[in-house]
């Protein structure tokens, strides 16, 4: 168990991770000024829009690394207008069928939004979408940390959107807490629609030393806000080594300390399902990422 001062410094270090985390994404945007173009998975923005005929799609996991990154920041740039109380671009960023089913206009709008105070981290975990499709319908599922104003945290393992684009522009639909997205987004009605309002898709391009600063940051935040999914992102030797959960969380400030999230050097290596970084951080601790596909990795130390 950890005293009243130990817990206050452990809750300023993951503070600072998650930040830091926030920045090394917000950085790495070589081309965040760039407008997707219609060769993308996107849709083609000169369609003829029928809302009459729903779109007969397979669902697939999202591979696309700067696509992948580029929804997650746009979840983050949605909490961060809550946080900013902007009445006008939450009104116009929310899907228009969510706003009638809650009645929500201008005048209400933040009065359906809980309190988001300072830093707000949206971390994507899995993300689906439509493969066919003028209108692409990704849905979205991760972990949301928020500190709130009276110096709280909290940490939602299970936040879910919708993001809906066409000709370049998006609306967010946020679905709450659902146990099977993969079911909910085989299962949910797709239409081609126009979408026309302020809010433009910018791709981000981010760098693989920054997308391993936030890997490694990730897994050190997470070893005090859900050690469960930290010790399942463990390899399955580390896991060995750890023997079971209750031991690894007894280990845990251990790890955070002797650990870094600063990347010295790294070598990639790339297999057909999966590619290998072998890193170096900071402190000369050797580290080991094995990637699947975006934010899908393990973790070995």
């Amino acid at each position: 168990m950890f005293n009243k001062s130990q817990k206050k410094v452990i809750i300023i270090l993951v503070v600072i991770l998650l930040v830091t985390s926030l920045l090394a994404f917000l950085l790495s945007s070589n081309n965040h000024d760039k407008h997707l173009i219609d060769d993308n998975p996107l849709g083609d923005k000169d369609s003829m829009w029928d809302d009459n005929l729903p779109i007969q799609s397979e669902i697939s996991s999202l591979t696309d690394e700067n696509l992948y990154f580029t929804l997650q920041n746009i979840i983050n740039d949605y909490y961060e207008i809550i946080a900013n109380n902007d009445v006008s671009n939450l009104y116009d960023i929310l899907e228009d069928s969510y706003k009638t089913s809650h009645n929500i206009n201008v005048n209400n709008v933040l009065d359906n939004f809980p309190k988001i105070a300072i830093n707000p981290i949206f971390t994507a975990y899995t993300i689906y979408y439509n493969v066919s499709g003028n209108t692409k319908y990704y849905f979205i599922n991760g972990s949301l940390y928020n500190q709130e104003e009276d110096g709280a945290h909290t940490y939602n393992d299970n936040d879910n959107f919708l993001v809906i684009i066409s000709n370049n522009h998006y609306v967010i639909k946020p679905l709450g807490d659902i146990n099977n997205l993969l079911n909910y987004s085989n299962r949910y009605s797709m239409f081609n629609i126009n979408i026309n309002n302020s809010h433009i898709v910018k791709l981000i391009s981010i760098s693989i030393e920054n997308k391993l600063i936030s890997y490694v940051n990730n897994f050190l935040n997470l070893l005090y806000l859900n050690p469960e999914r930290a010790y399942a992102m463990l390899d399955s030797k580390m896991q060995e080594k750890y023997v079971n959960l209750e031991t690894f969380k007894e280990n845990r400030n251990n790890i955070y300390r002797s650990l870094s999230s600063n990347i010295f050097s790294y070598e990639e290596i790339e297999s057909e399902t999966f590619i290998l970084y072998k890193i170096k951080d900071s402190l000369g601790n050797d580290m080991q990422i094995i990637e699947s596909s975006p934010n899908n990795y393990q973790i070995a130390f």
